[in-house]
């Protein structure tokens, strides 16, 4: 099921630039919808993962060199 919520207002990285991708540094951005997802936010770490842990990672992008975004969230 897709659902899509509008974007309110986007904040990028005040040094972030597009020129350097795919090794842009300053690679984030706060996004603000116009309603609550119905999911549930993840909580931010309180301590690195230890090493060979596993872990799951959500967002926009390319997953891969040589790839477009799709703009879809994976």
């Amino acid at each position: 099921v897709e659902v899509l919520i509008n974007v309110i207002e986007l904040a990028m990285h005040p040094n972030f630039s597009i020129e350097a991708q795919p090794n842009a540094v300053h690679d984030v951005a706060l996004v603000t919808l116009e309603r609550p997802a119905a999911v549930p936010p993840i909580g931010i770490a309180q301590t690195p993962p230890q090493v060979g842990a596993s872990a799951t990672i959500v967002g926009f992008g390319t997953t891969g060199e040589k790839q477009t975004d799709s703009g879809f969230k994976r």
